[in-house]
């Protein structure tokens, strides 16, 4: 993901904060847990 423009994990992130704060997220990935930590 280095390569990238832009990591996806950075889109997601923004489309969350974009809805409704009454939606219910589970981040099961592997790494830094960058989607919990910014929802």
């Amino acid at each position: 993901m280095s390569h990238w423009p832009e990591q996806p994990v950075n889109i997601i992130i923004q489309w969350l904060k974009a809805h409704s704060s009454s939606l219910v997220v589970a981040d099961f990935g592997c790494g830094d847990a960058r989607l919990a930590k910014n929802v």
